[in-house]
C-alpha cells in the first residue's frame, strides 16, 4: 500500500523535483500537489466503484426531520426501487431535499434508503486505485507546473493501463453478470426512456 507522501513524491518526480520526507504545505509545490491529489481522488471515486458504493444505505432523519449528508458523501440519491413515486431526492445545502413534496423534511424515525457513493482516504484505497490516482495526479500536476505536451501524452498512456487494472479489480470484486447485477441481486431494472427525456 502507498502513502500520501509516496504519491506526492511521484508527482514531484514527474517534474524532476527531489522527493520530500514530510507534507510541508508551506511549500507552494507540495501544497499544490496535495490539493491536486485530493481533487483527483474525489474525481475518480466520484465515478462510483464497487468499493465505495452502497445500495439501500439507511439515512435517519434527525429530531427535526432533516437528513444531514456527511462530508464524505460524493453522490447520494434515494433508492428508486424502495422509494419510487414517494420521494425524489437531491442534495441541497448539505441536506436531502425531496422534489416531490418540495421539502427538506422527512418522517422522523423512518430511515430513508439511499444509494451512496462514499469518499475514501487515499491511504485506505486498494493499491490499484492508489496507482491510478497517483498517475493521473502526476499528469495533472506536471501539466499545471511544467506544461510539457510530450510528458502529458506519455503519462496519459500509462494512466489508461492503470485505469484498466481498476476496472478489472472492480469487476472481479463486484461479481457482476451480463446484466450488471451483483451477486445476491435478483432483479433487473430495464431502461426507462422517460427518465432521459425528463432531463
Amino acid at each position: 500500500m502507498s502513502t500520501k507522501i509516496q504519491a506526492i513524491n511521484q508527482m514531484l518526480a514527474s517534474i524532476g523535483q527531489a522527493p520530500v520526507v514530510s507534507l510541508d504545505t508551506a511549500n507552494p509545490e507540495i501544497s499544490l500537489a496535495d490539493s491536486i491529489l485530493d481533487t483527483v481522488t474525489r474525481q475518480i471515486l466520484g465515478e462510483g466503484w464497487h468499493l465505495n458504493t452502497e445500495i439501500k444505505y439507511p439515512f435517519v432523519p434527525d429530531n427535526d426531520g432533516y437528513i444531514e449528508v456527511p462530508d464524505n458523501v460524493l453522490q447520494i440519491s434515494d433508492n428508486k426501487t424502495e422509494n419510487s413515486q414517494k420521494y425524489q431526492t437531491v442534495l441541497r445545502e448539505g441536506r436531502l431535499y425531496d422534489k416531490i413534496n418540495h421539502t427538506f423534511l422527512f418522517p422522523v424515525g423512518q430511515p430513508l434508503l439511499c444509494d451512496v457513493v462514499w469518499f475514501i482516504d487515499f491511504e485506505s484505497l486498494p493499491q490499484v486505485f492508489q496507482d491510478y490516482i497517483a498517475q493521473r495526479a502526476s499528469r495533472v500536476f506536471a501539466g499545471s507546473v511544467v506544461g510539457s505536451e510530450n510528458m502529458f501524452k506519455f503519462n496519459a498512456q500509462d494512466e489508461q493501463l492503470l485505469r484498466a487494472n481498476c476496472l478489472a479489480y472492480d469487476t472481479s470484486t463486484s461479481e457482476v453478470n451480463v446484466f450488471g447485477l451483483e451477486t445476491g441481486q435478483n432483479f433487473y431494472v430495464s431502461y426507462t426512456p422517460f427518465r432521459t427525456i425528463a432531463r
